[in-house]
């Protein structure tokens, strides 16, 4: 299932695992808070989250495009 499949609630928990990347962001960005190669090996995990749990980027692996047959007039 995509989060397409799941509605409102799929998008909330992608914002929700959103969330402390942007607080490390900010604080970076604004306090100039440094940022530990932890943090940035977490931010990665996340990220691969994020695109196992919405699937399009393994569906797109999964199955290719389907081609358009024009007429031929």
């Amino acid at each position: 299932m995509t989060t397409r499949e799941y509605g409102l609630l799929g998008g909330l928990a992608i914002v929700t695992l959103l969330m402390p990347i942007v607080a490390l962001l900010v604080g970076s960005l604004i306090l100039a808070e440094p940022v530990a190669a932890m943090a940035l090996a977490g931010m990665a995990l996340v990220f691969a989250g994020l695109l196992a749990i919405d699937g399009r980027l393994l569906r797109r692996r999964a199955a290719p495009a389907p081609r358009s047959r024009s007429k031929a007039a």
